[in-house]
């Protein structure tokens, strides 16, 4: 058999289509919803309304006939039921962001900021602030000069996340009542004043 892509002459021959592409779960996807394989075989289901395009018709003006069944049809519903399921609940993604702080970078009134196609700035929809796409991450960059540069600095953060991390572990493995009970104590009093927990748990 020859392939196209000289990439698919080494490819098991038994993870190939009958045509010997690679399968792709569009394809497995289109078998599942196949209604041949609980004995039904559905046609004209399509007509077309332009040179390239198509549309379904009513189900009403469906052909159906008897073939042969491959599987159970209690079988074959489940099987579609999971993926009717699991479709409501995909998005599609969306497309790549060409700067990259869009959708990322936050105004000062709290809302994301953009890059509006062809503008050299970065723009909030709600109070129309604008900053240079240039000057964002100059001074990102800066920054993260400045934290890695400081040795120190990253030390104690890391050191910090670590004593945090060992604490919580400990308490999570129940190595002890009283500081369980130290931790539910700091726990209700971070409620009485919540600006004290987040710095003292920060990992």
């Amino acid at each position: 058999m020859q392939h196209n892509s000289g990439a698919l002459r080494n490819f098991p021959l038994h993870l190939l289509t009958r045509d010997g592409a690679i399968w792709r779960d569009t394809s497995i996807l289109r078998i599942l919803d196949e209604s041949n394989a609980k004995g039904v075989y559905v046609f004209n289901t399509m007509r077309q309304t332009g040179t390239w395009r198509t549309e379904t018709k009513p189900e009403s003006e469906w052909g159906r006939a008897e073939c042969p069944l491959i599987v159970a049809e209690s079988l074959w519903n489940h099987v579609n039921q999971i993926i009717e399921e699991q479709l409501k609940s995909w998005k599609k993604p969306g497309k790549v962001p060409v700067h990259l702080f869009s959708g990322l970078a936050h105004c000062a009134c709290g809302h994301k900021m953009y890059v509006a196609a062809k503008s050299p700035k970065y723009f909030c929809r709600k109070c129309c602030s604008k900053i240079p796409v240039t000057g964002l991450e100059n001074i990102v960059r800066d920054e993260l000069k400045l934290f890695f540069g400081q040795h120190d600095r990253v030390s104690r953060h890391l050191e910090e996340a670590g004593r945090n991390l060992a604490e919580k572990t400990d308490l999570l493995e129940g190595r002890g009542e009283g500081e369980l009970h130290s931790y539910s104590l700091r726990l209700a009093g971070s409620r009485r004043d919540p600006c004290s927990f987040g710095p003292a748990h920060r990992p």
